[in-house]
C-alpha cells in the first residue's frame, strides 16, 4: 500500500453541507427468518431489453448508477433518519460510520421504497446477504443483476438487487413493506428496471463533484513517486465545504494489485473544516510513493505492513497496480475518480 500526501486547501470560502445518511433500508437484512420464500427467477440468465424511464421521471446518479422515479417521489441523500414520503421514496446513499441511534423504529416505510448503497462485503452487518451474490441473475439495460431473495437468502420482505459492475446494491419494498413483483407491472418494478450505468452527461449533469487523477508517468521503478494532480469539479453554483479539515487527510491517492489493498487510515477530525471547493475546478497536486503503506520492525510481518527496511516501507512488488483516489468529507453523491494502471518495473 502506498500512502498520499494530504491535499492543500482550496480558495473558495462559500459552502455547501451536504445531509447526513441513514441507509434504512439496508437493516431489512436482520428480518429474513420472518418471511417466507418467494419465489425466484430462473437459473438461466434472462435478457432484459433496454427500459425507458416513462415520461416525466426524473433520472439521479449515485456514484455510476443512475435510476429513474417519478416526479411525485421523495429523494433524498443520506437521510439521518428514515424520512416522511407521501408518495414513494428513493434514498441515495448510506450512513458515514453508524446510523442514529435516537430514530425511531420503523422496520419498513409506509409508501412504496427504493435505496440504492455500495454494495457491502461480507463481513458487514448492514448489507445485502453474501448468498445474494448466487442468485439467479438478470441482465438490465445491459448489466448483471443477482436478484434476491432466493432459497434461503429470503431478506425480509425486501427486493435486494446487487450489481457487481457498479459496486451497488438496490433493495426495494413496495407499500407497507410487502415484496415487490417481479417485472415492470408495478412502479416500484419499472424503477428497479430503469437502473442503468450513468453517462458522462448524467454524471457531468448531476453529481455536485467529478473527481479526475492524471499522473505524470505510469510506468516506473518500483520505489519511486509519481507526481500527479487530482482536479475536483464542483458541478454546482455554490461553493462545497469539505467536512474535513486539511490535517485530517481527506484525500489520499494510491495503488491496488496484487493482493495488495490500498487503505489508508482517517483520523479524528482535528480542526473544523478548512478545505473548500469553488464552482469549477479546483487542484490539487499529489505524489504517489510505490512502497507499502507501513512495515514492521518486529516479527512476524504481515502482507500489509511487510519487514521495514532501513525502517521505511520496502518498495512494491513488480506489477500492474491501479490507481486508487480516497476521499472522506464529500457529498454522497461525488463521482469517483477515474482509474489509471500504473506498471512497477525493476
Amino acid at each position: 500500500m502506498q500512502l498520499m500526501g494530504n491535499a492543500r486547501q482550496g480558495d473558495s470560502r462559500v459552502h455547501r453541507r451536504g445531509l447526513a445518511s441513514y441507509g434504512f433500508l439496508v437493516g431489512l437484512v436482520v428480518a429474513g427468518a420472518a418471511c417466507g420464500t418467494t419465489t425466484v427467477p430462473s437459473s438461466t440468465p434472462a435478457t432484459m431489453a433496454s427500459v425507458r424511464a416513462p415520461a416525466g421521471w426524473v433520472t439521479h446518479v449515485y456514484q455510476h448508477t443512475a435510476i429513474a422515479v417519478p416526479t411525485s417521489w421523495t429523494v433524498v441523500n443520506e437521510p439521518l433518519c428514515p424520512p416522511r414520503a407521501r408518495v414513494g421514496l428513493l434514498s441515495l446513499g448510506e450512513a458515514p460510520g453508524t446510523a442514529a441511534a435516537s430514530c425511531p423504529p420503523e422496520p419498513f416505510p409506509s409508501v412504496p421504497a427504493v435505496t440504492v448503497t455500495p454494495l457491502s462485503s461480507p463481513s458487514s452487518d448492514a448489507v445485502a446477504p453474501p448468498a445474494v451474490l448466487r442468485c439467479p441473475v438478470i441482465t438490465v439495460n445491459g448489466l448483471t443483476v443477482h436478484v434476491g431473495p432466493c432459497g434461503s437468502s429470503d431478506t425480509g420482505g425486501a427486493t435486494w438487487w446487487a450489481i457487481p459492475e457498479l459496486n451497488v446494491q438496490l433493495v426495494a419494498t413496495d407499500s407497507g413493506g410487502t415484496v415487490p413483483e417481479a417485472g415492470t407491472s408495478t412502479v416500484v418494478g419499472k424503477i428497479l428496471h430503469t437502473v442503468h450505468r450513468a453517462t458522462a452527461t448524467e454524471i457531468g449533469t448531476r453529481s455536485p463533484v467529478v473527481i479526475h487523477l492524471t499522473l505524470a508517468q505510469t510506468r516506473v521503478r518500483a520505489g519511486t513517486s509519481i507526481k500527479g494532480v487530482v482536479t475536483f469539479t464542483n458541478t454546482t453554483s455554490e461553493g462545497i465545504e469539505v467536512e474535513l479539515c486539511a490535517a485530517d487527510g481527506w484525500l489520499n491517492v494510491g495503488l491496488t494489485g496484487n493482493g495488495i489493498a490500498y487503505e489508508p487510515g482517517h483520523l479524528l477530525p482535528a480542526c473544523a473544516p478548512s478545505v473548500f471547493l469553488k464552482p469549477g475546478r479546483t487542484a490539487f497536486p499529489e505524489t504517489v510513493l510505490t512502497t507499502y503503506l507501513g512495515c514492521s520492525n518486529s516479527e512476524p510481518p504481515t502482507p500489509a505492513f511487510p519487514m521495514c527496511v532501513a525502517s521505511v516501507p520496502p518498495p512494491l512488488p513488480i506489477g500492474s497496480y491501479r490507481t486508487v483516489v480516497v476521499t472522506a468529507g464529500l457529498p454522497s453523491d461525488t463521482v469517483s475518480a477515474n482509474v489509471i494502471t500504473v506498471h512497477l518495473t525493476r
